[in-house]
């Protein structure tokens, strides 16, 4: 089963707090609409965390692969990934039946219109297609009006611009919103889109140039029209006055102009469009390939809804070779810088780390060759001090400590210690390089990152608190040397 849990910003609605999306997904023999026995753990999962959230809005979404079905059960595959989301829905009912009213959003099959893997050959690639999809935006009422009237008000912290990976501070923030658990906040409204109507849509704004089309009847009439800088456009055929469509969403648009078209037309129909974006814009600069594509490399661009950063990146030509992804820089509108490392969204799935676009920012990528990252080795090895990483990736911490002279004779190689993140409240991490060395367990030759600190000792340490007690001088010795280290190489 496939997860992804993603932090919303919390957003008032009838009582109710919104705390993101979890999906989940189950999978399905070939030809088969029956939930299977290995499946079902992933339904009792699912099923708590309705509990958990039991204002939920749930979805799901039917799929199977691409090869045809043609029987008395199922004529086609649309019938089967039907029955399919009808099966889940059964399932989890089963589950949740002391949660009152619960709010199935919908429950449909998509055929074979939505694979996970597009031209799957493979058994493997086929098996992740037939699957249902169960999309819950987590809701529970919230009576706490204190925590509830802190909504998008939170109060910034201070902090250093260095890679932290833990819950105080990670990469992705120089500054960390108080009491909110998440690097990187998937909004619910930015000023480009909105999910006021339970789906990401853009908002419409001065210099868009709209597309309305008006029926009624069989005749229809199209119009190309530019929001002017006062947020309003003229329609023809719709009165004498002008039409203000600034800060609504083309689903907005489209009901207000209806409503006003059935006081002057019989049996109207109309939609909206957006033709050309060009209201809500934000610059790339830095390492960002320029290709013969139109809008690709440095420059200003226009955002089309929701983007996410990396989405953003790979719209305007992608990053270069030299470009340097674990240091990708955002420059907010009021002037506040936050770090994303874009290589874990890559190579770990890490979602915490790819922020949505917001309009007015400034995305600047860093090359490798400015972006010097840096692990402090010191206690029993031979030539202690600064290591330079130039893997993106981080380095194995076992060539860490050959760069480093290897091993003292008086090592303790059981009790590796890597000290990383706030040197106020640091996370330590013990590795055991003996069962590295001599049973060849890979589990223990974790990876070390830029600002992470190693330390080999020759005592033996009762507790963790005992250790950084012992080590606090030193600590805060070595946090001022990185940062010392990264003015000289800048």
């Amino acid at each position: 089963p496939v997860e992804n849990d993603t932090l919303d910003i919390w957003s008032l609605q009838k009582g109710t707090v919104s705390y993101g999306e979890a999906i989940y997904s189950i999978f399905f023999d070939t030809g088969i609409a029956e939930v299977r026995e290995d499946q079902k753990s992933t339904i009792n999962e699912i099923a708590e965390l309705i509990k958990k959230y039991p204002q939920s809005k749930i979805r799901i979404e039917g799929n199977a692969d691409i090869r045809a079905i043609a029987t008395k059960e199922f004529p086609s595959n649309l019938e089967l990934s039907q029955s399919r989301a009808n099966s889940v829905k059964n399932a989890l009912s089963q589950k949740i039946t002391e949660v009152a009213g619960i709010n199935f959003d919908g429950v449909v099959g998509f055929s074979d219109i939505k694979p996970k893997i597009y031209d799957a050959k493979t058994p493997e690639e086929l098996q992740l297609n037939r699957r249902a999809d169960v999309i819950i935006e987590k809701m529970k009422v919230e009576t706490d009006k204190e925590v509830l009237n802190k909504i998008n008000k939170f109060v910034y912290a201070d902090s250093v611009d260095i890679y932290f990976d833990h819950d105080e501070l990670i990469l992705g923030e120089t500054s960390k919103p108080k009491g909110l658990k998440s690097s990187s906040l998937d909004p619910y409204q930015n000023k480009v889109f909105t999910k006021a109507f339970g789906f990401p849509e853009y908002i419409i704004g001065a210099l868009d140039v709209l597309k309305v089309a008006l029926w009624t009847g069989l005749e229809k009439k199209e119009f190309e029209l530019t929001v002017a800088t006062s947020g309003e456009v003229f329609i023809p055929n719709v009165g004498d006055e002008k039409f203000y469509v600034a800060g609504k969403t083309p689903s907005q648009v489209e009901a207000e102009l209806l409503e006003t078209l059935r006081g002057v037309l019989r049996k109207p129909n109309v939609e909206v469009d957006v033709r050309f974006y060009n209201a809500h814009q934000s610059s790339i600069l830095g390492e960002i390939r320029d290709t013969d594509e139109d809008e690709t490399g440095p420059g200003r661009y226009a955002l089309r809804g929701r983007t996410t950063l990396l989405d953003f990146i790979s719209d305007h030509g992608g990053p270069t070779k030299e470009a340097d992804l674990t240091k990708v820089q955002i420059i907010q509108e009021n002037g506040q810088s936050l770090y994303y490392n874009l290589w874990r969204t890559i190579a770990e799935a890490d979602v915490t780390q790819n922020p949505m676009m917001d309009a007015d920012q400034i995305v600047f990528i860093p090359s490798v060759t400015t972006s010097s990252r840096f692990v402090f080795v010191f206690g029993e090895v031979n030539n202690p001090g600064l290591i330079e990483i130039k893997e993106q990736s981080g380095l194995p911490i076992i060539e860490c400590i050959a760069k480093a002279g290897n091993f003292t004779q008086f090592s303790l190689k059981d009790e590796v210690r890597i000290i990383r993140g706030n040197v106020d409240k640091p996370d330590v991490i013990t590795v055991d390089l003996d069962r590295l060395l001599t049973k060849g367990d890979f589990s223990q030759n974790i990876k070390v990152f830029d600002r992470d600190i190693v330390y080999i000792s020759r005592t033996r340490y009762t507790t963790t608190t005992d250790f950084l007690l012992s080590l606090n001088p030193t600590l805060s010795l070595l946090q001022t040397m990185f940062l010392i280290n990264q003015v000289v190489k800048n």
